[in-house]
């Protein structure tokens, strides 16, 4: 089935828009052979729904015409073995759900945005190693340079755009722009730490990349992408969402249930920002990305490998990042990897070289990447790699005082911050930017969200027995870590903490865009972007002539943290692993 029966892997990547096969399951169409006799070229390549019966039995519970659902790929030496969709990719008309859907895929961005920097490397226009303001000299002098390779590896010391965008006063409902994370980086003052001396997974250095990469080549970063990537592959229906409004065929809507469980919602996405986030794909073209990694068409066999290959600080000491994807273990195999959440999409993409097998998900509802992923490898490989089931969930509820007792909020020694709260007889656990999901107990005291392979909690106690946090333990294959996040009692910030917050936040913000405002017919053409890094500064009087009646009238986005680490990303410290997104 799939690619195989007469076509060689080769020759199916060489399929192209102006090609002239169409593949059919097993052989090449009659219609494709009248093409070519009539020197006709035929519509782009499309793979053939494909389903592997004890992959397709596992996600049979997904095939719902009236919820949303996933697409699944699997490749595995040069043959689909599996392409299937389940479940409705918009509720509102639905449509199924199959292998030529398009979702946004979030961080799997990534790895495409480091192989673009790799292209270019490889042509001799760039280099890793080159400090990013030769090519972005608004980026500020932080005494120290930062390196393209900084910026891939996550070690580049900046603040996330995500927290920045927030203590900003972002709304959720605004508009995210290149434009817009580019003032925020000129306006930063400082880093989180010296680059190369600490890993910190960070997406603000992914959308400088993405501008680096348009700088460098002379073309936007999606045009640049598409004709250099996409389209050798013919990944004819992949591409970088610069433009909201731009119509896109076949796309999926994003939902998720809501917090109180009473049903799902539509979660709409804002961003027409590219580089760390901002992907469409759909199964079928990832697919020929995977394929790309045993026998690549685009780039070289060297330029491939690196995506995953682990980096190193400054010390010499291993990181479990490469320049986009990282390592992971599936079923005992090993794997380069990368996951992304955004919204109600979630995404993920796993090769595992010894088996010469690649795994594609794509949801546009939020899933346990790691655990299908982990499924679908056991199904595939089989377990001689020493790989098991995840250990089931806890056949009952845990009792109101232990769910109490868990209930709060806990703080780690660089300021990340997550909550436990009750939720319908359960715990539900939220991240400072607002992402919650439900908390599964496992046994021995454990919990998670999914994704054990990936990561767990457990409670941690004094010697009198009484909690006192919960410990991140992250079996990381290169460089496994326990981060502890201490209880703390929930606090009600007082107007002068506030305002010191706002003063400090907003002093940068307003500096830089003075000195970049030139007028206001240029902050009118900027839609007023300038004026927004006004509103902390705005509300800064108004707090303080409220100082003796209490009442703090923060702005949208102030009351969800202080910190301006990010947390979302792939083996980093951090709850929100899973997003770009994280």
């Amino acid at each position: 089935m799939g690619i195989g029966m007469g076509m060689t892997r080769r020759t199916w990547l060489r399929f192209t828009a102006s090609g002239a096969v169409l593949a059919t399951v097993g052989r090449v169409s009659g219609s494709a052979a009248a093409w070519q006799e009539q020197g006709v070229a035929p519509p782009a390549a499309v793979i053939p729904e494909v389903r592997h019966p004890a992959v397709d039995g596992l996600f049979a519970r997904y095939q719902k015409p009236d919820a949303p659902g996933l697409a699944l790929g699997v490749l595995k030496n040069g043959e689909v073995i599996h392409l299937a969709g389940y479940g409705a990719a918009n509720l509102e008309a639905p449509v199924p759900i199959n292998g030529q859907t398009v979702f946004h895929a979030a961080s799997l961005a990534k790895q495409f945005t480091a192989f673009a920097i790799g292209l270019l490397e490889h042509d001799g226009a760039l280099r890793s190693d080159d400090d990013v303001r030769r090519y972005l000299p608004d980026v500020p002098d932080f005494g120290a340079p930062i390196t393209l390779r900084h910026l891939l590896q996550h070690t580049s010391g900046l603040r996330d755009q995500w927290p920045m965008l927030v203590l900003a006063g972002h709304g959720r409902r605004d508009v995210l722009t290149q434009a817009r994370i580019r003032k925020l980086v000129a306006a930063q003052s400082g880093l989180n730490f010296t680059p190369g001396t600490a890993y910190e997974y960070c997406n603000t250095g992914y959308t400088l990349l993405a501008e680096v990469v348009a700088h460098v080549s002379g073309q936007s970063f999606p045009a640049f992408t598409e004709e250099r990537i996409f389209r050798p592959l013919d990944m004819a229906q992949t591409f970088f969402r610069d433009d909201l409004g731009r119509i896109v065929p076949a796309c999926a809507a994003s939902y998720r249930r809501r917090s109180n469980d009473s049903g799902g919602q539509r979660v709409p996405l804002n961003y027409e920002t590219v580089g760390a986030t901002g992907l469409c794909t759909a199964g079928a073209d990832m697919l020929r990305w995977v394929a790309n990694f045993s026998e690549p068409m685009v780039g070289t066999t060297d330029l491939v490998r690196r995506l995953g290959r682990p980096g190193h600080l400054r010390d010499s000491r291993r990181i479990n990042c490469g320049h986009g994807l990282y390592r992971h273990h599936f079923a005992g195999h090993e794997a380069v990897y990368h996951r992304g959440r955004d919204a109600g999409f979630v995404a993920a993409f796993g090769w595992i070289p010894e088996e010469s097998m690649g795994v594609v998900l794509l949801a546009n509802t939020p899933v346990d990447q790691d655990e299908l992923i982990e499924a679908v490898t056991l199904y595939c490989c089989g377990q001689a790699g020493g790989g098991g089931a995840p250990s089931e969930p806890l056949p009952t509820r845990p009792s109101p005082q232990q769910l109490s007792v868990l209930t709060g909020h806990y703080l780690s020694a660089d300021g990340q911050m997550l909550s436990l709260r009750r939720n319908a007889g359960g715990l539900r656990l939220s991240d400072r930017v607002g992402a919650e999901e439900p908390v599964t107990r496992r046994h021995g005291g454990s919990f998670d969200t999914g994704g054990r392979r990936q990561g767990y909690y457990r409670p941690r106690h004094d010697t009198s027995g009484e909690l006192i946090g919960i410990e991140e333990v992250r079996p990381d294959p290169v460089a496994p870590r326990i981060v502890f996040y201490r209880k703390v009692p929930r606090a009600r910030p007082s107007v002068e903490t506030l305002a010191e917050l706002v003063e400090r936040t907003s002093r940068g913000l307003d500096e830089s865009a003075s000195q970049r405002r030139v007028g206001t017919s240029r902050a009118s053409r900027e839609g007023g972007r300038v004026g927004d890094t006004h509103k902390l500064t705005a509300f800064l009087p108004r707090v303080r002539g409220r100082l003796g009646a209490g009442a703090l009238g923060a702005p949208d986005g102030i009351h969800r943290g202080p910190s301006a680490v990010e947390q979302s990303g792939p083996a980093q410290s951090s709850r929100s692993s899973a997003r770009a997104t994280p």
